[in-house]
């Protein structure tokens, strides 16, 4: 038994030095290694289908140090239960160094897990950087990876898609953020709220008119969002970006929160939205466009707040917009398509926003 237990010790502190001092992260080339493997398609791939790259070598080595160190922690429970049957009697010392070899490699096979999600999650980003177009096949990873790229801290692209705006039209204003966000699977969760505000005197206008600044900037005052990957493409440099997504959200009017009606107002909604940019060589500006094409069904005081005929609908809201000197950004909502002929004949809503 001490023979075992120095020879399991033995191993694997020379594993966890190996993995310690030979397989390091270091920067790639801009994702030269995976053009070249793209370019050989059908070679250079590990069993499971994925590209020889850095990560992947090393997510192995991992994957192999996984199943060796279960397969210890396996035995060594199977012999402990042995030693329990055992008239042998085995001394409390031993059986202890047991325990202590299982809950270290427990612990380590902990930090394993955290280590292979975080190298796939590289691999999987550079693939989208590389590889120009993907649609309708984000799973939980790829669509993870994704939103990296677009939310991210360090995103250089899809600035526009910041959730903190400040909105103006002829007599009205509103201003949104986004509370909190998470991920669930391949969705996106975001919890925002919106604030509006109308100068109209007259209160029937005003209650309107703050109704479709709400509507225009996701459609209440406490909005619950998920969204969904379609579409991703862009450019080899991207200078070019496009997304599609599938969008569903829940929204509230609450009275006490910046409305102007009394009643509480309640709606859902669902569709894609299309968001595509142009940057400059330099990124001096970047012009962008969204098009959200959303069904809405509402409550009655959903209807009566915006002054519809009917509380379902379709609508369509056009934005274009530019950001210049990376940190500022100008936008315009566009007279929107829809079936509701009240909500047709709109002004142009200007918005603008300092990107942090």
């Amino acid at each position: 038994m001490k023979t075992l237990i120095i020879t399991l010790m033995v191993f694997f502190s020379t594993t966890l030095a190996f993995s310690q001092a030979t397989f390091k992260i270091i920067p790639n080339e801009p994702n030269q290694l995976l053009e070249k493997l793209i370019k050989d398609r059908g070679q250079n791939k590990n069993s499971d289908g994925l590209y020889w790259t850095k990560e992947i070598i090393e997510y192995d080595f991992y994957e192999t140090e996984d199943s060796i160190l279960r397969k210890i922690n396996l035995d060594l429970m199977l012999s402990l239960r042995e030693i329990s049957k055992s008239p042998v009697i085995v001394p409390k010392k031993e059986r202890d160094s047991i325990y202590r070899i299982v809950a270290f490699n427990k612990v380590r096979l902990t930090e394993i897990d955290s280590i292979k999600d975080s190298l796939f999650n590289i691999y999987v980003k550079e693939y989208l950087a590389t590889k120009k177009t993907h649609y309708f096949d984000f799973g939980t990873k790829k669509a993870s990876a994704l939103y990296d790229i677009i939310y991210g801290e360090n995103s250089t692209g899809f600035r526009a898609l910041s959730n903190t705006s400040l909105q103006f039209g002829e007599n009205s204003a509103s201003l949104s953020a986004e509370l909190v966000e998470a991920r669930i699977g391949a969705f996106k969760f975001s919890l925002s709220t919106l604030v509006s505000k109308s100068s109209q005197q007259d209160s029937l206008i005003a209650k309107e008119e703050e109704a479709y600044q709400r509507l225009v900037n996701n459609g209440g005052n406490v909005v619950l969002n998920a969204e969904y990957p379609l579409i991703y493409a862009h450019s080899s440099n991207n200078k070019f970006n496009f997304l599609a997504t599938m969008n569903f959200s829940g929204a509230a009017d609450i009275p006490q929160f910046g409305t102007t009606t009394t009643d509480w107002a309640g709606h859902t909604s669902f569709g894609p939205k299309i968001y595509a940019e142009v940057s400059t060589n330099k990124n001096e500006i970047t012009f962008f466009a969204t098009l959200n094409l959303y069904k809405y069904i509402g409550n009655s005081y959903f209807k009566t707040n915006l002054g519809t005929d009917k509380s379902n609908f379709f609508f369509g809201q056009p934005t274009l917009g530019l950001i210049f000197l990376k940190n500022f950004k100008i936008s315009f909502t566009l007279p929107p398509f829809t079936s509701q002929e009240n909500l047709k004949n709109k002004n142009t809503i200007v918005g603008g926003q300092v990107l942090m």
